[in-house]
C-alpha cells in the first residue's frame, strides 16, 4: 500500500530493488551471509572492531540462527508478495476511490474499507497456499547456508526436508524418508482443506474452491 503511494518512478526504484534479491540464487546468498558473519574477516565483525566492541562468533552460537534465517528468508522472498499484492491494488477501479473521496473519506478510511476488502481475496488465496507448505521448510535456503561443516548449528535449524534428506543420504533410512516426506504431503493437503472449509464457512466468495 506504501509503494501504491509513490510516484511510479520511485515506485519502480523501489519495487526493482525489493524484488531483485528473489533471483539471487541460495548458494550465492550463503556465500554473502559468509563474507558478512565470518568471525575473523567478516564484515559485521570489523565494523564492531571499529566501535572497540567484540566479534561474535556468528557460527558457533546457534541460538541466533533461527531469527538470522528469518531474516534472510524475509529479506528474498519480500519483494515476490510485494509484487502480486501491489498489482491486486492497482487493478483496484479507481472510480470506488474517486467517490470515497467525494463522499469525504480520508486516507485512512479508503485503506480499511476500499483497499483492504478487495485484497483479501488475494490475502486467503495467498494464506491457503503458504498454509499447504507449512510442514516444508526452504531445503535450499538451510542446506546452502547451514552446511554439513557447520554441525554446531544443525540441531536448532534442522528442518522436515533436511531431516529426509539426511535419513536418506547419510543414514541410508529410505523407508523413513518416504514415510516422512509421505507425512508432509498429507498433513500440508488437510490443513488447506480445513483452512478452506473455515473461510468458506466466514465467506464463501473468497474460498480457494
Amino acid at each position: 500500500m506504501l509503494l501504491n503511494e509513490v510516484s511510479r518512478r520511485r515506485q519502480k526504484v523501489y519495487q526493482t530493488a525489493m524484488f531483485f534479491p528473489y533471483f539471487i540464487s541460495w548458494v550465492v546468498i550463503s556465500q554473502f551471509v559468509t563474507a558478512l558473519l565470518s568471525e575473523r574477516f567478516g564484515l559485521v565483525n570489523r565494523v564492531l572492531a571499529v566501535f572497540d566492541m567484540e566479534a561474535v562468533p556468528w557460527f558457533n552460537e546457534a541460538w541466533r540462527w533461527p531469527g538470522l534465517l528469518t531474516l534472510t528468508y524475509i529479506w528474498k522472498n519480500l519483494g515476490y508478495g510485494s509484487v502480486i499484492y501491489l498489482a491486486k491494488i492497482v487493478g483496484i477501479d479507481s472510480e470506488i476511490y474517486e467517490a470515497s473521496t467525494i463522499d469525504g473519506a480520508n486516507k485512512f478510511q479508503e485503506i480499511m474499507f476500499i483497499t483492504l476488502p478487495m485484497l483479501m481475496p488475494t490475502v486467503v488465496l495467498m494464506l491457503l497456499i503458504a498454509i499447504g507448505g507449512i510442514f516444508r521448510g526452504d531445503f535450499q535456503m538451510i542446506y546452502s547456508i547451514v552446511s554439513d561443516q557447520k554441525k554446531l548449528l544443525i540441531p536448532v535449524t534442522e528442518v522436515i526436508d533436511t531431516y529426509v534428506y539426511r535419513a536418506m543420504r547419510v543414514n541410508s533410512q529410505y523407508g523413513m524418508a518416504a514415510a516422512v516426506g509421505l507425512y508432509q504431503s498429507v498433513m500440508g493437503f488437510a490443513l488447506v482443506m480445513l483452512s478452506n472449509f473455515l473461510v468458506k464457512r466466514y465467506d464463501p466468495d473468497i474460498a480457494l474452491f
